[in-house]
């Protein structure tokens, strides 16, 4: 997939491919990165051992989890590699779960992608593959995060009745950031949208409350709305990936909801654990 400094290192896993499926009971998109070979700026070097251990753990808890009581019950597992893998083990370990189907009837996809918009450009792509089959609900987790309760699925398929929320789930509470300048980069006028897609703007930073990487559950009908009206998830173009992944991807996808008339809580769903590192729950 190109090059980075003197190293050729070439994409391993194929891009994501429309489903062979009619149905599910929901996707559940999976974001991870690997990278090692990455800029000095990036303030996650060195994270990727670490990041390993979460997919592992992950999949382990998943794979132990009697995730429904739903009839016929299916869930596709939808792990997006951002950016380059180049660790063998890394490799062959993904290898020896892509395609597989484990625990309580959870079928795992691996895809991988440029790293362009963190977690909300990972959903989008699964979102475009999947959205035409019939499936009602999706989520999207970081991979170092975990559901801890059995049948969470039918516990948010539940809370999900009604149409007030957008999405909901569990992260880092609330916060806003300068709308004009975010870590010394200046934020362009039209990353903010109104709910028919035209520039919005004198922003403050109350409109700009968000929710931080995690645990998130959509209805189909406002991922629809959503891409109907903006044709993304995240405004991101790979510039920076502290900028991608928070302003333009976690940022943006929260403003974009209230702009929709939606609410969005990170309080809602009580079943999320915390961030591990490595073997250890923090």
């Amino acid at each position: 997939m190109g090059y980075m400094g003197k190293e050729r290192i070439f994409r391993v896993f194929d891009p994501l491919h429309i489903p062979k499926i009619n149905k599910t009971d929901c996707v559940l998109h999976i974001s991870s990165f690997l990278q090692e070979s990455k800029e000095k700026s990036d303030r996650r070097e060195g994270d990727s051992p670490r990041d390993f251990n979460c997919i592992k753990s992950l999949i382990g808890e998943i794979s132990n989890q009697r995730i429904s009581n739903r009839e016929g019950f299916r869930l596709d597992a939808v792990i997006s590699i951002n950016g380059h893998v180049e660790n063998q083990e890394y490799i062959d370990y993904l290898k020896s779960i892509n395609g597989t189907v484990i625990g309580n009837n959870v079928h795992i996809t691996i895809f991988q992608r440029p790293n362009v918009g963190w977690q909300w450009g990972g959903f989008h792509d699964v979102w475009m593959r999947y959205k035409d089959i019939d499936c009602n609900w999706y989520a999207t987790i970081e991979s170092d995060n975990y559901l801890t309760q059995d049948n969470w699925l039918d516990i948010a398929i539940e809370m999900s009745e009604g149409d007030e929320y957008g999405f909901f789930g569990k992260h880092q509470k609330d916060f806003p950031i300068d709308p004009y300048n975010f870590s010394s980069i200046a934020i362009p006028s039209n990353v903010w949208r109104t709910g028919d897609n035209k520039t919005k703007n004198n922003m403050v930073k109350e409109d700009t409350l968000h929710s931080s990487g995690g645990f998130f559950f959509c209805k189909k009908s406002f991922l629809q709305k959503m891409d109907e009206v903006y044709g993304c998830f995240t405004h991101s173009m790979g510039c920076n990936w502290l900028f991608d992944g928070i302003v333009l991807g976690e940022v943006i996808f929260s403003h974009k909801t209230r702009e929709l008339g939606y609410k969005y809580s990170s309080e809602k769903f009580p079943y999320y654990a915390k961030a591990w590192r490595g073997e250890d729950y923090i």
